[in-house]
């Protein structure tokens, strides 16, 4: 597995770390987390531009990894792919800095398709299959649980389209500590991981789903980089 980046080379953090690496980056030096979000979507945006095809699905979850999938949508969509947005949750659900996202990528007239549950697989089924490139923005490095039942069928779908995955800072379903799967995982032929690598990338079954590692700088600080 190749690991590429300007902190490639740093050592593999575990979720715990990386938590903490965030907090202290948003309280101690005082980068609001909507510029995290805007940095590591456009990071995700920019690696996808490198691959071909003009039609991108971005399948975001309710977290801070579908904020971030939703700035890379509109990046994209900026940049003349056409792109759609699936939202594996109400739109109401959807908080914080993910919701500002969510209301400027619809205020930009871009498209989002809710899927919420069984009966929506056809249709999101079709939609993945008229895309190129699918971005995963479901899961980050905070799933705790096994993927099961609903979510479980997303994954599989995404898989059994045999696109091209993109994945936000992990493959959605994979351990960022172990590299287990966790019930079911994407398989990411490039994941852009924010900030570190995370260690789970190197040990069990991390390396065969993330696919090419691409560190992205999301403006954390050398200095607090540095003390972990």
């Amino acid at each position: 597995m190749k690991i590429a980046g300007e902190r490639a080379a740093v050592r593999e953090v575990t979720r715990k770390e990386m938590r903490e690496i965030d907090r202290e980056a948003i309280e101690k030096y005082k980068i609001p987390s909507l510029i995290l979000m805007e940095n590591a979507g456009l990071c995700v945006a920019e690696a996808i531009e490198t691959r071909k095809g003009v039609s991108i699905a971005v399948v975001c979850g309710k977290g801070n990894n579908g904020g971030d999938g939703l700035v890379a949508a509109r990046h994209l969509a900026n940049h003349g792919y056409k792109v759609k947005v699936f939202l594996l949750t109400p739109k109401e659900a959807i908080k914080g800095d993910s919701s500002t996202n969510l209301a400027i990528w619809e205020a930009m007239g871009g498209p989002v398709s809710e899927v919420l549950e069984e009966k929506d697989m056809r249709s999101f089924r079709s939609g993945l299959e008229g895309s190129s490139v699918i971005v995963d923005a479901i899961f980050g490095t905070g799933l705790e649980k096994e993927v099961t039942g609903f979510f479980r069928s997303v994954i599989d779908a995404i898989n059994e389209s045999r696109k091209a995955v993109v994945a936000v800072d992990i493959p959605s379903g994979l351990c960022a500590d172990t590299g287990r799967v966790m019930g079911s995982a994407v398989r990411a032929a490039i994941t852009v991981t924010l900030g570190l690598p995370k260690r789970g990338f190197r040990t069990n079954e991390g390396p065969k789903y993330c696919g090419e590692v691409k560190v992205a700088d999301i403006s954390l600080p050398a200095s607090l980089i540095k003390g972990f």
